[in-house]
Order: C-alpha cells, then structure tokens, then sequence
C-alpha cells in the first residue's frame, strides 16, 4: 500500500479499488512478521496496548484520547458531558472496554470500568452511582437486569 496517497482517495469509486486485507492475510502477515504484521502506522514502542482478538488477531492501540474514534457515535447516542456510564465490555485481552471508554471521555463522561462477571456488586456499584448510560452487550445487560430483579433491587436510573 506504499503506492497509495491517502488524498486521492476521494470517491466511492476510489474506495472500491482499494485493495482488501482478509483476516486469514492478516494472521499469515502476524505470524510472519512478528507482533503486528509490519502494518503499523506509528513505531511499536510507541503503543500503549497489543489486543488479542478471535482469530487469533492482534490489534495495537494508544492512550491517545479517542484512539479509537468512538466519540462521534457514542455522541450522536447522546453521551454527554456528566454522564456516569456503566461500562460491561471486556477489559481482558480485547479492545473493546478501552474502545468506549475513551469515546465516553471524549464526550465528557464519567466511566464505571465495570467489565463482565460480578454481578452482585455491578448491581451495588447500579444502584449507589445510578448511572444513566450502558454499554455492552444485550445479553450481558439482560444477565445484569436478571440478578437484580432476584435480588429485589430497582436498577432504573
């Protein structure tokens, strides 16, 4: 991709004649080209994290504010300034907890780092702090929201 100006990639049509990394390239590439398969736009020690997805995969990512460019979406989700968000994504070998916790920053929120499992004390850390955003998964929210209706405990914020 050394060939590639990133200003001349300026329609549709120039964006469907990029060529296409497949997963399968990617972890060859990996393998071979130990940690990150020479597909690095900054040098590997300036990284902050090397992720490990499904695959397996590795991912880097910076502590540069919005890394990761969550922000916008989770604005347009209105996610603002003062908001307490209750975090369940995985903070463990993925990206995904640092992902919307950087983009909920930069809307100017307050993060519960709350990861999955614990769900007795999620469910304290719920009631006490009240916060008014979620993100995670459905299925874990309806694990969350499970529990406290077994425990008797309003979680509505």
């Amino acid at each position: 991709m050394s060939d590639i100006y990133p200003p001349d990639i300026d329609s549709r049509q120039s964006l469907a004649e990029l060529p296409i990394t497949r997963k399968s390239e990617l972890t060859e590439r990996q393998v071979t080209h130990p940690p990150l398969g020479q597909l690095l736009a900054a040098r590997a020690n300036e990284l902050s994290w090397i992720f490990c997805s499904p695959g397996p995969i590795f991912e880097p990512g910076r502590r540069d504010g919005d890394f990761w460019r969550m922000g916008r979406a989770l604005f347009a989700a209105s996610f603002r300034k003062g908001d307490i968000v209750h975090n369940t994504f995985s903070y463990h070998l993925t990206p995904a907890g640092h992902m919307m916790e950087a983009g909920a920053h930069a809307c100017g929120c307050i993060v519960i780092p709350a990861g999955i499992g614990n769900t007795e004390q999620q469910i304290d850390a719920i009631t006490q702090l009240k916060p008014s955003k979620y993100v995670g998964t459905p299925s874990f929210l309806r694990i969350l929201l499970e529990k406290a209706d077994s425990l008797g405990v309003d979680v509505s914020s």
